[in-house]
């Protein structure tokens, strides 16, 4: 059901209208829903009653509040919306740009905005209107979410003929399919304007973006909208070999890792542990892959997400008896088995007593039956054991469990804690295909791309990259991932906006590349034996060139996280 409205204006339908989309279609799959112009009612920006327009287009380019569509009437009657033209008739550069997001995540796969009609009658020479409450809301979708980019990327050359729109800004700019597009009706606007109505406008405006036109006012058509949209996110039937392509959010993993777990699922290996260095990126590439799985096995593209505890007991993930009040006890299923209809991701998967843990799923891990230690009913001793089966199979009682076709074991694992390695024993071990997701094979290019996205100017060509040559003498000691560099170059930047980092450090510069390197990738390098803490500092003195005083400064800094 659709949320109450909070409150009867634009706003209200805004946000409900948003709190309904992401809670019933996107939270359980990790997407999002991102909009611009949500938050207050009155314009801060002018518009033109000459033009149709933005009385300033220049000031609001790339971050328009609003979308300003023409809606003028037709000498024949009627009305028609149009992308907004100049007084000569030409398009307006802007006027197919609807809106800007933050999409830094990575998440986004629905974009709301809103939509201002300016509104004439058939003719020259009257002037444009913008009567009051005269807004809608428009709803566009994509199968897949949006690349990853910046906190304010706008969305422009609209061109619904084609069901295109294109994302991003400069060289990231790029055209996407649209899989759903809504025009939403709103409370507020005053009856007539211009000879025209407020449901002519919405209906033309619709007709323009080749969209659906909803009542944002009722419950029933926001229910209407959500199931409509959720069509956009219902898994498609699985037709030949599992394969996953590469997660442009994601810089840095080879090729090969996207191809192993190809690999690993089309041979029928249900589960994976991905593991490596810190900062590889192995979680965002789980959570990646479980949305993939769950959808290609009839889910619903959601998963469940643990973080591994050396608290965790069988009770927390599988099951186990607890108190039911009254004095009685009873089974209660654990995490997973109250989510086995969907991937569960275990993050940092050596951090708890792993074969303690999961011991009761080793034979469910290998497709056959298990019975756990717990009666349906503790207090008749012959009451059955909950058991779990290897599938879901017609008639189970209450007490039998099984794992959907969704369900699988996604684990990350640290190889920098390596005291904790031995945790996992063999039987547990080969029930896991095994993927290592290691650092970027060319720390200078990745380097290279991460300042580009993280806006920090890269000449062309590059005369120095003194942050790879750090990376490659770091990885030397202990390989780390690109996360560290990335924290790196960000911590760079906040302590010298104007420090270059293509160039060789000297001064003030050295100083501050030294303080970056101690608070970022410095304690990654914990219990390093004397020698190799004194090699390493030794190769990144020479990476920088720096001199005796600033040398033997960072061999005291790397000496002290010897172990």
């Amino acid at each position: 059901m659709a949320t109450p409205l909070p409150t009867q204006d634009i706003l209200g339908v805004f946000k409900a209208l948003k709190d309904d989309i992401q809670s019933t279609l996107l939270t359980p799959r990790g997407l999002s829903i991102k909009s611009c112009g949500t938050k207050a009612l009155a314009l801060a920006e002018p518009t033109s009653v000459a033009t149709g327009f933005w009385a300033n287009p220049q000031s609001v380019s790339s971050k328009p509040p609003r979308w300003i569509t023409q809606v003028e009437g037709q000498a024949a009657g009627g009305v028609a919306a149009r992308f907004a033209l100049d007084a000569t008739g030409a398009p307006i550069p802007m006027g197919r740009t609807v809106g800007y997001v933050n999409n830094r995540d990575g998440s986004c796969a629905v974009c709301a905005f809103r939509v201002l009609p300016a509104v004439k009658p058939a003719g020259p020479g009257s002037p444009w209107e913008y009567p009051q409450g005269w807004e809608y809301l428009l709803v566009v979708a994509f199968a897949q979410p949006l690349p990853a980019g910046t906190s304010g990327d706008p969305l422009s050359d609209f061109n619904p003929a084609a069901g295109t729109i294109d994302f991003g800004g400069g060289a990231a700019k790029r055209s996407y399919n649209v899989a759903f597009r809504a025009v939403v009706k709103v409370p507020g606007a005053i009856p007539g304007a211009a000879g025209t109505t407020y449901d002519d406008a919405g209906q033309a405006i619709a007709a323009l973006a080749g969209a659906t036109l909803y009542d944002g006012t009722q419950d029933a058509e926001r229910d209407r909208l959500v199931t409509d949209l959720s069509v956009v996110f219902t898994a498609a039937p699985v037709a030949g070999p599992f394969t996953l392509a590469e997660d442009t959010s994601l810089v840095g993993i080879d090729p090969s890792v996207y191809r192993q777990i190809e690999a690993a699922v089309n041979s029928g290996k249900r589960h994976i542990i991905l593991y490596g260095p810190p900062g590889t990126g192995k979680t965002t590439l789980a959570e990646y892959l479980a949305r993939e799985i769950s959808e290609r096995d009839d889910g619903d593209g959601s998963y469940l997400m643990l973080t591994a505890s050396s608290a965790w007991s069988v009770q927390d993930l599988v099951g186990g008896y607890q108190p039911l009040g009254g004095g009685a006890i009873g089974f209660i299923p654990g995490a997973m088995l109250r989510n086995f209809d969907k991937p569960t991701i275990i993050d940092e998967l050596n951090r708890c007593p792993i074969d303690k843990v999961l011991g009761p799923l080793f034979s469910i891990l290998s497709g056959q039956a298990s019975v756990l230690p717990c009666r349906a009913d503790a207090a008749d001793p012959s009451s059955p054991f909950h058991v779990v089966l290897p599938e879901p199979r017609a008639g189970m009682a209450a007490h039998e469990h099984a794992p959907e076709a969704a369900w699988r074991l996604i684990c990350t694992l640290n190889t920098y804690d390596k005291t904790q390695l031995g945790q996992i024993s063999y039987a547990l071990s080969r029930r896991f295909a095994w993927i290592k997701v290691g650092a970027p094979s060319d720390p200078d290019k990745f380097t290279e791309e991460m300042a580009g996205r993280l806006g920090i100017t890269v000449p062309n060509p590059v005369p120095a990259n003194p942050v790879g040559a750090m990376w490659r003498a770091v990885n030397a000691a202990r390989e780390i991932g690109g996360a560290p560099i990335v924290d790196f170059l960000k911590t760079l930047r906040a302590l010298d906006h104007g420090i270059d980092p293509f160039a060789q450090p000297v001064g003030v510069a050295a100083d501050a590349f030294l303080s970056a390197f101690s608070m970022c990738v410095l304690p990654l390098m914990d219990g390093l034996s004397p020698r190799e803490a004194t090699d390493l500092a030794t190769n990144v003195a020479a990476a920088w060139a720096l001199d005796a005083n600033r040398a033997a400064r960072l061999t005291l800094d790397c000496r002290e996280f010897s172990a």
